[in-house]
């Protein structure tokens, strides 16, 4: 079973021979033991996520007969601005809101601000069987004595693990950026749209590679663990839980299903063609501005994004693999 769930992966996008990546130099995979207890359903408490911005525009439709008027105010705060319309028509008044407006300004008024790298990343990956066939890029089984769904990813020398979709198998990458911190130096500015980079590699030619880069839910907190592909334990994340904080409070994904399915749809990277052992960076569609608003609200709150795709399992470089994803935000005055 093992053997034919890993050949899945390889058979997928694997050559006949590996090419050599200098940045990958030599190392060893990593396995652990498969002891872990049950599992308890989803816990009932859960801490962190930081709460949404209010920002949001809209205004009420007044009494056809009577006629209304309308009052708008706008709020500055801390790298957002809120918009509120107030209708007030025969005796009473009420307020609504709808989306937040996208920030935008004149090109020669936007100040671009580059964030290098991630400040944590980590793996999640699924598999059905009790043995999970998922390789890093030199196809070495990174631990095939435990199910794919109990293992944890985030130890620096996990450099090399793959994300993608064979069958039944599927690996996703999460990296949290410091957007409050950076946010902080211009609290005058909004956030008009932020872009990803990513590098991502193969040893062979690929074509046609789309990857998905979507927003972790604020309410999804997850941590990044200690372990190099071996049984998650306390203050780990696997793809089951974003959190297992200790026995009696395993923290689930929102979706049920990983960090993806959950996520806000954000941007996508299309990668027509990349050449064998290339190290081409590779930027995103730009990205609305307003979904990082829940991002403000404290250092805490930005669930960082998470990077997937639906095409075979390929490597993209991590913050630990000499190449780390980069985000740029894009800012504008606040109105």
């Amino acid at each position: 079973m093992t053997r034919a769930l890993g050949s899945a992966i390889v058979a997928a996008s694997a050559p006949a021979c590996v090419l050599s990546n200098p940045v990958f130099g030599d190392h060893e995979s990593e396995s652990g033991s498969a002891s872990e207890g049950s599992a308890s359903a989803g816990a009932t408490t859960t801490t962190g996520g930081g709460a949404t911005s209010a920002g949001a525009s809209g205004s009420t439709g007044g009494d056809g007969e009577t006629g209304s008027t309308a009052a708008g105010s706008t709020t500055l705060s801390f790298g957002t601005s809120t918009t509120t319309s107030t209708s007030t028509s025969g005796e009473g008044s009420t307020t609504s809101g709808g989306m937040a407006e996208p920030v935008v300004c004149d090109p020669a008024e936007q100040v671009v601000v580059p964030l290098m790298s991630p400040t944590e990343n980590t793996y999640v990956v699924t598999s059905s069987g009790v043995n999970c066939p998922w390789t890093d890029s030199n196809f070495v089984v990174l631990n095939n004595s435990a199910p794919c769904e109990t293992l944890n990813f985030g130890s620096p020398d996990v450099k090399y693990t793959l994300i993608g979709t064979s069958g039944g198998s599927r690996g996703e990458f999460l990296a949290r950026f410091p957007v409050y911190d950076a946010m902080m130096q211009y609290p005058t500015y909004a956030i008009s749209f932020a872009e990803v980079e990513i590098v991502p590699w193969w040893s062979s030619d690929r074509t046609d590679v789309v990857f998905h880069v979507d927003l972790v839910d604020a309410a999804d907190r997850w941590v990044v663990g200690n372990k190099a592909a071996q049984t998650a334990t306390v203050g780990d994340s696997t793809w089951v839980f974003r959190w297992i904080e200790n026995d009696n409070a395993l923290h689930t994904w929102k979706s049920g299903n990983g960090p993806a399915a959950g996520a806000t749809p954000g941007g996508t990277i299309e990668v027509p063609f990349l050449m064998a052992g290339d190290h081409p960076w590779h930027k995103s569609s730009p990205i609305p501005g307003t979904l990082f608003d829940p991002w403000l609200a404290s250092p805490e709150a930005g669930q960082g994004i998470v990077i997937s795709t639906d095409d075979a399992p390929i490597l993209i470089k991590n913050k630990d693999a000499g190449y780390p994803p980069r985000l740029y935000l894009t800012l504008c005055p606040l109105p």
